[in-house]
């Protein structure tokens, strides 16, 4: 994190607490190919050559593990795979010094991690956008209005690159964004039919005659479609408030 001390001392922190490393290794092979906490530290490491499915399947771990014992090796790893984000929203705080600057940072990004919600037996998504949120409200009383150019600064793997053209959406934001909305979709309809119709996937006839067995109707195939996008639009409008 550049001309930031946020993160300062949190690479010894988490070399101290190996110990707590250890155990959660020898419970989750996604671990095994990082040896101590040191390396998953290095791996998490913004320029590093980890993918952003990588990443996101390691966080949610991470974030997991947090929230069942609030120990600092876990916020420290989490601190340093979102570190562009958190880089980013400590730049825009105004009006502090830099001790009190970090100290609003920490508090307001513990919180967030305890409280974001992440279901255990759903998968390896892992909320961004929602987290963002969540500490732009801490820190700014709302999200900024300006969502998709914020995202492009803060993407995983940007770090070093050029940044977009405001105008334009950060490939890694509508990315995420449909990945998220898709996953969102599915989870609401118990089943990837909208999603496979709204991305083109599968036409509504295709999927009528796929469940003729079912004896499903195109009729009713669309209106459970259109109840569910109504649902996720709901929930996204209240996640913006």
């Amino acid at each position: 994190m550049t001309d930031t001390s946020f993160l300062q001392g949190l690479c010894s922190a988490v070399r101290r607490h190996d110990a707590t490393y250890r155990p959660v290794r020898e419970r989750e092979p996604l671990l095994a190919p990082h040896p101590t906490a040191g390396a998953l530290f290095d791996a998490l490491e913004p320029r590093s050559a980890l993918d952003w499915d990588a990443r996101r399947v390691l966080l949610r771990l991470i974030v997991l593990e947090y929230q069942r014992r609030r120990h600092p090796l876990w916020y420290a790893l989490a601190a340093r795979g979102l570190e562009p984000m958190l880089g980013n929203l400590r730049a825009r705080s105004r009006g502090r010094d830099a001790d009190e600057r970090d100290q609003a940072l920490h508090v307001a990004f513990a919180e967030a991690l305890g409280r974001l919600r992440i279901a255990r037996e759903a998968g390896p998504a892992f909320p961004l956008m929602t987290l963002r949120r969540a500490l732009e409200r801490a820190l700014f009383g709302r999200p900024a209005d300006r969502e998709a150019e914020l995202e492009a600064e803060t993407a995983f793997c940007h770090a070093g690159r050029r940044r977009q053209a405001p105008h334009e959406d950060p490939p890694q934001y509508v990315h995420l964004l449909a990945r998220e909305v898709g996953e969102l979709v599915a989870r609401r309809s118990g089943s990837d039919d909208p999603v496979r119709v709204l991305a083109g996937v599968e036409t509504l006839a295709e999927q009528v005659s796929r469940q003729a067995s079912a004896h499903v109707t195109g009729a009713c195939l669309e209106k459970r479609h259109r109840r569910v996008v109504e649902a996720v639009r709901g929930e996204l409008s209240r996640r913006r408030r």
